[in-house]
């Protein structure tokens, strides 16, 4: 195969593209170029000179290459393929002097910007190679070990753990694990009470009550169709069993973080109540959602007030993100199967993408509590509280009144992100905090006991909850 000839030309027509800047055809031309080449035997000479007029024209590129959305995956894809020039012409037997080899090398820099972990994991195997036969005489670098410490650059990631604290002992070891081998800040946003706020029997709600209380005594709840909601408004013991003061230092040292800030509930709910009010004005079957608006509005705003405290620290201490990532503090990861450093290999991420987790198998909704983006996504996706002032509000809030807020892929579209989904990530919820029997039986025995309770519990809920305690007391 005769190179010169048809290397020389495309190269020339490369750099006319570019000086006319259409970086998009000038790097279908380098693909073409390079898929062909592969397919056929190399001239040792011929390809190296090939191969440094590419390198040359990626660099050229580089500088631009966010002048177009498109660039960033064509980059890619070209480092791929220059990769692939360079396995075949050390196979065949090129040797590269040192200046050639710091040339070569010099490519991470560009996989850095063309934002391919893969790629760039490629290249260096394809280093070790010619640095292990001797190929490449790097000056200073016998090994690949090495040639990393020099070249490769670790994503830095932002972790934005923001939500109601219902467990948090077994999730916090969860998402520690799940971090493991990434260079990670953990930022933690929560409220200053933990527990659920609203438990009832319907049949949305078990989940809730089944991971709050033991089995017997929510099928008694059931069975007698006593809410918890009315209890806790009149048991004041049983209530305390179920909402707790958040201890902030405690929470920094299990979760790893950074910062941690703890807002004050009420002052965010009088804010949203008006807010949700002034919706449910426009809308009047806002009123028999299963998700509250109110609810709603703090969720989302408690996802917002955590990337602002990655925000906070990485304005005061000079850090750049690659990556930002949001989690539930009581979620429960797989980490048998997943962890971030093996996702973030895997998935070739572009600014609209953003990781979730899959909530059912028709993709029809997704979960809440976990998404994993480059920061121009997550903003987004942090910024969901304002939607709910979006003019096209109802029309993904309605899709699903049930459970309004598992409506992300309608949200997103609107901010013209798209979803990627990774099966298997959920594996549960901590159930850390879950109420015990003997703390129930006591709580309940020590509010029986007083007057009051008697004249603001309804007499058949009274009698039935003195029987289950006289029960449970027995076994």
């Amino acid at each position: 195969m005769n190179l010169k000839k048809n290397s020389g030309n495309q190269t020339a027509l490369m750099e006319k593209l570019i000086a006319r800047g259409d970086f998009k055809k000038a790097f279908d031309v380098l693909e073409e170029q390079l898929q062909h080449l592969k397919s056929e035997p190399i001239n040792i000479a011929e390809g190296k000179r090939l191969l440094f007029r590419l390198f040359k024209c990626c660099n050229i590129l580089l500088p631009t290459y966010s002048a177009s959305v498109s660039l960033p995956e064509k980059m890619s894809r070209a480092c791929l393929h220059v990769t692939d020039l360079l396995r075949v012409l050390i196979k065949q037997g090129a040797s590269f002097t040192s200046k050639e080899a710091a040339q070569i090398f010099s490519l991470n820099r560009i996989f850095l910007h063309a934002d391919s972990l893969i790629a760039r994991q490629d290249f260096m195997k394809v280093c070790d190679a010619g640095l292990q036969s001797g190929q490449l005489a790097f000056a200073g670098v016998g090994r690949i070990s090495n040639l990393r410490k020099i070249t490769r650059k670790q994503p830095k990631i932002a972790v934005i753990v923001a939500g109601q604290i219902r467990g948090w002992k077994d999730a916090s070891k969860s998402i520690q694990h799940f971090l493991e081998g990434t260079d990670s800040d953990v930022f933690l946003q929560t409220w200053e009470k933990s527990g659920f706020r609203r438990i009832t029997i319907s049949p949305e709600s078990h989940p809730h009550l089944f991971r709050t209380f033991p089995d017997t005594f929510c099928h008694f709840l059931i069975k007698n169709n006593i809410n918890p909601d009315a209890l806790m408004e009149s048991l004041p013991n049983f209530r305390s069993t179920l909402i707790a003061p958040v201890n902030a230092d405690i929470l920094k040292e299990a979760f790893g973080a950074r910062l941690v800030a703890v807002k004050q509930e009420q002052n965010c709910m009088l804010q949203f109540t008006k807010q949700a009010n002034d919706l449910a004005s426009k809308y009047s079957w806002l009123k028999i959602l299963h998700a509250d608006p109110v609810v709603m509005f703090k969720m989302l705003y408690a996802r917002w007030l955590g990337n602002q405290l990655a925000f906070r620290y990485a304005a005061e201490n000079s850090v750049s993100y690659d990556y930002k990532v949001f989690l539930r503090p009581d979620c429960l990861i797989d980490t048998g199967k997943h962890n971030l450093a093996g996702i973030l290999e895997n998935y070739n991420l572009s600014t609209d993408e953003i990781i979730v987790d899959d909530h059912d198998p028709n993709l029809e909704v997704v979960s809440d509590y976990l998404a994993i983006g480059r920061p121009s996504a997550m903003d987004c996706y942090f910024n969901q509280w304002e939607r709910l002032l979006h003019p096209d509000f109802t029309a993904w809030l309605a899709s699903c009144p049930q459970r309004p807020h598992l409506r992300l892929p309608d949200n997103l579209l609107l901010d013209g992100l798209r979803l990627r989904y990774v099966k298997g990530l959920r594996n549960g919820f901590d159930e850390s905090t879950r109420v015990s029997t003997d703390v129930l039986i006591a709580a309940l025995g020590k509010d029986l006991e007083s007057e009051a309770v008697t004249k603001t519990l309804a007499k058949p809920s009274y009698d039935a909850l003195v029987r289950f305690v006289a029960d449970e007391t027995r076994r």
